[in-house]
């Protein structure tokens, strides 16, 4: 062949800052057998198939010309890894060829980059206390690299190979119980950003992060009770204003509550309770949930007094002398009432009124009985009461917030049983053996008592017995 070209290429040099090697080109052409022309002709030089420049030369016979050198410029990918294509021609118009063509490639060393960024751990708590390490591996020796570890408006700058901590203050950036945080380093030459990386960490809220409830208040709801027992809480007649005093941490809000008071439910963070039901030691028991689910309880364990309204247990009356002493026909009735009344502590009154008329009257007499303790039997001796004549008899039992009333009403009894068991007496009271009809016309069987008829002898029987002399 008397004419032939190439293209030679090599990289002279690299810029790490700037990402681009410098490659010296070289085209080549040989000639043989006085192959040669000595006027200038055309060529031109293609790098990665765009136009280059463009040259003159002569071509010498028998030799080896260098038709084109020159540096040029590649710029590499952002991985750093590039390559270059280059292709020259050359109108040459001797030995009946017309245009001489040559192309070569040149696969580049790759240039250094960003720092490789790891990070031995995936998941961390902001407890201020659990190691994390994040660690870059540089390209070349001459980076810089910088580390940062930042969280929504949080940041802080780590250094590679040492351990830090992610702080709870973080914890206000979390909504949840997790948050993605993003780990980034930063690669320099010299003033020049190369460029960065990143990789992901789970930052946790701790187990320990919970809402707090610094108290729950429980105060008496009743003025009535307040104004009567004092600060005291009392079964039955108490209602509770209860408020729980609680809030979110670290960013969180408290999104629901749950109180439990004396076997009922409340939902709210500040209410009015029922009246309690339970006396001695109650639990007020209050659960708040915060928005990231995390709850907390508190224990609040008030006393509650106990109280029941006053009763009249029993209530009963007799005729009697002016000494209380039993007597039928006496012009006195003794009138004896049981009761109760709740203590509240030493707290509580109790006032016992005794009012009294005869049936047809329009008024009454009222008398204050005296009572002695919270159990009490009081009674009292009524006199100009007629016991041919009906009367009524109301007793009233108060303490500082109810009262119960009691009424009963005198009348002559049908038949009454002689205390020793051997004698009846109708429409009146029996006061010795024998049969008698009182008011005034008594008659005394004494011996056996014949009955012949059938419903008086039951009626007998039911006072005496079947053995109670009668045949």
């Amino acid at each position: 062949m008397a004419l032939s070209a190439w293209i030679e290429l090599s990289c002279s040099s690299q810029s790490i800052a700037g990402n681009y090697s410098n490659v010296y080109v070289k085209f080549v052409a040989k000639t043989t057998n006085n192959t040669h022309n000595d006027n200038n002709k055309s060529g031109y030089i293609k790098v990665n198939g765009s136009h280059y420049t463009s040259f003159t030369h002569k071509l010498p016979k028998t030799s080896t010309t260098i038709l084109w050198s020159g540096t040029i410029t590649v710029y590499h990918n952002s991985n750093g890894a590039g390559s270059v294509s280059v292709s020259g021609g050359y109108e040459a118009s001797v030995g009946g060829y017309s245009t001489i063509t040559a192309s070569n490639s040149l696969t580049l060393p790759t240039i250094p980059r960003v720092s490789d960024l790891s990070v031995n751990k995936s998941s961390v708590p902001a407890d201020e206390s659990t190691t994390v390490i994040a660690t870059a591996t540089k390209k070349s020796s001459s980076f810089t690299d910088t580390i940062t570890v930042s969280l929504g408006s949080y940041s802080k700058a780590v250094t590679s190979g040492t351990a830090f901590t992610i702080p709870k203050t973080w914890i206000n950036a979390i909504s949840g119980t997790s948050a993605t945080a993003t780990v980034t380093v930063t690669t320099k030459s010299g003033s020049t950003t190369i460029g960065s990386k990143s990789v992901n960490l789970t930052v946790t809220v701790p187990d320990s992060v919970i809402p707090t409830v610094s108290s729950i208040s429980a105060s008496e709801a009743i003025t009535a009770v307040t104004t009567a027992f004092g600060n005291r809480f009392v079964r039955s007649l108490s209602q509770l204003n209860v408020k729980v005093n609680a809030a979110g941490v670290y960013g969180s809000t408290i999104k629901s509550y749950a109180v439990t008071l004396d076997g009922v439910k409340y939902q709210s963070e500040e209410f009015q309770s029922n009246a309690l039901n339970t006396a001695g030691s109650v639990d007020i028991v209050a659960t708040v949930t915060d928005s990231r689910g995390r709850t907390r309880t508190l224990t609040k364990t008030i006393t509650v007094v106990d109280y029941s309204a006053p009763a009249i247990t029993n209530m009963t009356y007799y005729p009697c002398d002016a000494n209380g002493n039993r007597n039928p026909n006496g012009t006195n009735t003794k009138v004896i009432i049981n009761g109760l009344v709740a203590s509240v502590a030493g707290q509580n009154s109790r006032s016992l009124i005794l009012k009294y008329k005869a049936m047809d009257a329009a008024t009454y007499t009222a008398l204050t009985l005296t009572t002695s303790g919270w159990s009490f039997e009081a009674s009292t001796i009524v006199s100009g009461t007629d016991p041919t004549s009906t009367w009524e008899f109301i007793a009233t039992l108060t303490d500082k917030i109810s009262s119960i009333e009691n009424r009963i009403v005198t009348g002559v009894p049908v038949i009454s049983r002689h205390a020793g068991g051997d004698g009846v007496t109708l429409f009146g009271e029996a006061e010795g053996a024998g049969f008698k009809v009182a008011g005034g016309k008594t008659s005394t069987f004494t011996g056996d008592i014949q009955i012949e008829d059938a419903e008086l002898e039951t009626l007998w029987a039911s006072v005496f017995g079947s053995g109670g002399g009668s045949s």
